[in-house]
């Protein structure tokens, strides 16, 4: 029997965010969805979090931990206590309107294949109205941006910062390897490989202040960023697709490090290459993940390369001659994965 109204679980994962903590749990509090608890996951902050929360939200139950576990591991401890039929990830550098949650959850009960389900985001600030969205998708060499299209709402992955899945078809979500960033791909794209599909919502809205702990273009964030990316790719991908994307692999790191000496981050440069470094020195872990991996494979990668985004660079003359031809690159790829049946 279908229960009309079924109980989420929203967890709210803070490291040293009690900044964030007060607009967030509040805005969280006030949605009009009738069935759900907060729980607020604490990766042993320093700087107040915990005793304020306790404090200010009497209703919200507090998970405190022994040490900072990351994204990965700390969603994963709270995931454990939480009682729901689905389950919300949501960062604590974010604010919700009233209809957040209830827009998530109707998209999970229109079809039992979908494993999760995404929000759209916008800058803080900005309004909520006039827009029609993007969503965030891995392409063949990084996280890129498409627009929106109704007539294809599917995406890779659920992003991170407000997702929603379905608490029976995940025994453990996150993979604790990555600590942080890409969990969220390697949680789209095990659904996805598994037979299961991932939606973006775009009635679902928040607003995100984003990279609010490592912060945009830092060493640690390009580091987490690069590492998790090529291993997804190791993990996920059949070794014949790696082969057909390796150019692509290639051109782009070419492209990131020529932009890193001209802006003069040689920092980044050196975060680049610790993370191929990373990745190389574990590879016997990684092909063990891998191989745990492909034993839950139902589909194809023709299915997985359908919904990535060809979009590699973003908007801009330059950038827009660079996207085709990758896109025209990337879609011979899909052709001659169909045809191997890759």
């Amino acid at each position: 029997m279908k229960v009309k109204n079924p109980l989420v679980s929203v967890i709210i994962l803070g490291w040293n965010s009690k900044k964030f903590l007060d607009k967030c749990i509040s805005s969280v509090l006030k949605q009009d969805y009738p069935s759900y608890k907060v729980i607020y996951v604490d990766n042993n902050s320093s700087d107040g979090s915990i005793e304020f929360v306790r404090k200010k939200f009497k209703n919200v139950k507090i998970l405190c931990l022994k040490k900072n576990y990351g994204f990965a591991e700390g969603n994963n401890r709270g995931y454990k206590i939480s009682k729901g039929k689905y389950v919300v990830f949501l960062n604590p550098d974010t604010i919700v309107p009233r209809y957040w949650l209830r827009q998530l959850v109707i998209s999970a009960e229109e079809d039992p294949m979908i494993a999760a389900v995404s929000s759209m985001f916008f800058p803080t600030g900005t309004s909520l109205t006039g827009y029609n969205g993007e969503k965030l998708n891995l392409s063949p060499v990084c996280i890129g941006r498409s627009d929106f299209d109704k007539d294809n709402p599917f995406t890779l992955f659920p992003t991170g910062s407000s997702c929603l899945i379905r608490k029976n078809y995940f025994k453990v979500p996150f993979d604790k390897d990555y600590f942080c960033y890409q969990e969220d791909i390697y949680l789209g794209w095990k659904a996805w490989l598994q037979g299961y599909r991932v939606l973006f919502n775009k009635n679902s809205k928040l607003w995100h202040y984003g990279s609010s702990v490592l912060g945009f273009y830092s060493k640690a964030q390009i580091f987490y960023n690069e590492r998790n990316r090529f291993m997804n790719i190791l993990s996920f991908f059949k070794i014949g697709t790696i082969l057909l994307l390796m150019p692509l692999f290639i051109a782009d790191f070419i492209i990131r490090i020529l932009y890193f000496v001209f802006s003069l981050r040689f920092d980044l440069i050196n975060a680049e290459f610790s993370a191929i470094s990373w990745n190389t020195l574990n590879f016997k872990r990684i092909m063990e993940k891998r191989k745990r991996i492909q034993k839950l494979r139902r589909v194809n990668d023709f299915i997985i390369l359908n919904v990535l985004c060809e979009n590699v660079f973003g908007k801009g003359f330059i950038k827009n001659i660079l996207n085709r031809i990758f896109g025209v690159y990337f879609k011979s790829v899909k052709i001659f994965c169909r045809f191997l049946n890759l």
